[in-house]
C-alpha cells in the first residue's frame, strides 16, 4: 500500500501547487484583462482629447471670424450688378394702309417680325395668318410660322419679341427635336400682332 499512499501524497502536492498557483494565474488574468481595458479606453479618451483641442481651436477662432464679419459688413456689402429688365411695350402698331385688310395693313410689321427671325438665326420654313376678330379698332393678326431652329437661336427671338417696341403676344409654341440632332427644333409659333387701323 505504500504505492497509493506515495500517490495521494503526491495528488495532494499537486493539488496544493495548483492552489498555489491558482491565485497567480487568477492575478495574471486580472491583470493582463485591466491592462488590455486600460490600453483601449486610453486610446479613446486620447482621441476624445485631441478632438476637444481642435473644437477648442475652433471656438477660439470664432470671435476673430465674427469681428471680420462684422468689419466687411460695417464697410458695406460688396455691390451686387443690377439686373435691369425690360420693359415690355404696350405701343400698338398703326398702319398707315387704313383701307387694306388687316394682313396687308400689318405688311410692315410682319415684315419686321421676320427680319428680327432672319437677324437671330431662326430659319422660317413656313408663314401663314389669321385673322381675329376686330375689338374696337385694333385688328389681331396671327402669324403662323414653322421654324427649324436651336435653343439658343429660340431664346433669341422670345427675347426680341418680349421687348419689341410693338405689342405682340406668343400665343402658341410647339417644340420637336430633330430625329438625327437634338440640338436642331422644328417649331411652330404663333404671334399675335396688334394693328390699330384709324388714326
Amino acid at each position: 500500500m505504500p504505492k497509493s499512499d506515495e500517490i495521494i501524497s503526491k495528488l495532494k502536492e499537486i493539488k496544493a501547487l495548483i492552489n498555489k498557483n491558482i491565485v497567480y494565474y487568477f492575478l495574471c488574468i486580472i491583470i493582463l484583462t485591466g491592462a488590455g481595458y486600460g490600453y483601449y479606453i486610453l486610446g479613446k479618451f486620447n482621441e476624445l482629447s485631441d478632438k476637444q483641442k481642435v473644437i477648442d481651436g475652433v471656438q477660439a477662432e470664432l470671435p476673430n471670424l465674427e469681428q471680420q464679419a462684422n468689419a466687411v459688413t460695417q464697410q458695406g456689402a460688396v455691390p451686387q450688378p443690377q439686373v435691369v429688365h425690360p420693359t415690355v411695350p404696350v405701343v400698338i402698331y398703326s398702319s398707315p394702309y387704313l383701307s387694306l385688310d388687316l394682313q396687308s395693313a400689318g405688311f410692315e410689321l410682319v415684315d419686321q417680325l421676320v427680319q428680327m427671325f432672319q437677324a437671330t438665326g431662326n430659319k422660317i420654313d413656313e408663314i401663314s395668318f389669321t385673322n381675329q376678330p376686330v375689338q374696337g379698332n385694333v385688328g389681331i393678326l396671327s402669324v403662323n410660322l414653322t421654324l427649324n431652329t436651336s435653343y439658343i437661336n429660340l431664346e433669341k427671338i422670345l427675347a426680341k419679341i418680349y421687348t419689341w417696341k410693338y405689342l405682340a403676344g406668343i400665343k402658341s409654341i410647339d417644340l420637336e427635336p430633330d430625329k438625327d440632332n437634338s440640338n436642331i427644333l422644328s417649331t411652330k409659333l404663333t404671334i399675335d400682332l396688334y394693328v390699330k387701323k384709324d388714326s
